[in-house]
């Protein structure tokens, strides 16, 4: 079972769903009964699916947040990550604050409040958005299925759509020139840097773009620090099996344009700048971004090794 669900958020969260759903169509219920042994006993199951529900929805916010964490995701599904688990806080604290309400100031009546069951319905409508989103999560951006890691190569997610801009407008931005060829956007070999620091990042975005995972891993030292979005992949061995995978898909399907780039050497290290835009058409999603990125370089015996990169960036036009 663990091997085919390697989390239990999806199991937790139809508990969840099941239980709070039936607790507010009961609360409802309640007001409507006509006869008081039917009141008393909808109530009285409304109730215990109410601190089921609750006790569950801890359990999946837990879960859901393992998820959050672990699951292999690309940059548009991280943006819908960042909605779901904030419309599910949303969701879990109502219910919760009900829960304590009906403990405190209800659990001895035998009927419904009009006000206790209205914000019992602002709960369940929450629920629902929040549910759609989950499921849109699974079913838009396919997280969770094993598969997609091995077809996308999608990872740990960069965390944000910025970050796999950032990707591309690198692989190009080592040559400071703007790109103009493929859907990739790759500049001509005539004008990349072949050598110093600018030529080894732009063979570090070129091996992303073309899947060359060997060359990818070559480009980078074992301890690598990767900022992305609040995330971090603190070693190679980190970045290759969780977002590396994501970054080539990422690339492969986005064009970019190097709008500027600096390189600042200081002897055996190095620090190059770069924004670029980042357009076109991502698992059905339109992208068009202004990505940043910053790269430092470290010259070693077997040449520039990137130390460390820090990929941001925001929508064109923000």
């Amino acid at each position: 079972m663990i091997e085919i669900i390697p989390n239990w958020h999806p199991i937790l969260v139809h508990f969840t769903v099941a239980l709070l759903s039936i607790s507010v169509i009961l609360h409802l219920a309640v007001l409507v009964a006509d006869k008081a042994s039917w009141r008393r006993a909808a109530l009285t199951v409304a109730r215990w699916n109410l601190g089921l529900g609750i006790a569950f929805a801890a359990l999946t916010l837990a879960s859901g947040f393992y998820a959050y964490l672990t699951v292999t995701h690309d940059e548009p599904a991280h943006l819908a990550m960042i909605d779901h688990r904030n419309w599910a806080l949303a969701t879990v604290a109502v219910f919760a604050l009900l829960g304590l309400w009906h403990w405190m100031r209800h659990r001895g009546d035998a009927a419904v409040k009009k006000r206790f069951a209205a914000l019992m319905v602002v709960g369940g409508l929450l629920l629902t958005v929040t549910a759609w989103k989950g499921g849109d999560l699974v079913y838009g951006h396919g997280l969770g299925v094993r598969s997609l890691p091995e077809v996308s190569g999608e990872g740990h997610g960069s965390a944000t759509g910025e970050d796999h801009d950032q990707e591309d407008a690198s692989v190009e931005a080592a040559s400071g020139a703007a790109v103009s060829d493929d859907r990739h956007d790759r500049m001509p070999e005539a004008a990349l840097a072949t050598d110093g620091p600018a030529g080894a990042l732009n063979a570090f975005r070129k091996a992303l773009g073309s899947g060359d995972k060997d060359a990818v891993l070559a480009a980078l030292a074992a301890d690598v620090a990767i900022y992305e979005s609040g995330f971090i992949e603190a070693s190679r061995d980190a970045y290759a099996s969780h977002h590396m995978g994501a970054d080539m898909a990422y690339i492969g399907a986005i064009k970019t344009t190097v709008t500027s780039q600096k390189v600042h050497s200081m002897g055996d290290m190095a620090m190059v700048l770069t924004e670029s835009r980042m357009t076109g058409t991502y698992r059905e999603q339109t992208v068009d971004r202004i990505s940043l990125e910053t790269a430092i370089l470290h010259k070693t015996a077997d040449g520039w090794k990137v130390i460390h990169l820090h990929w941001g960036g925001r929508p064109t036009g923000e």
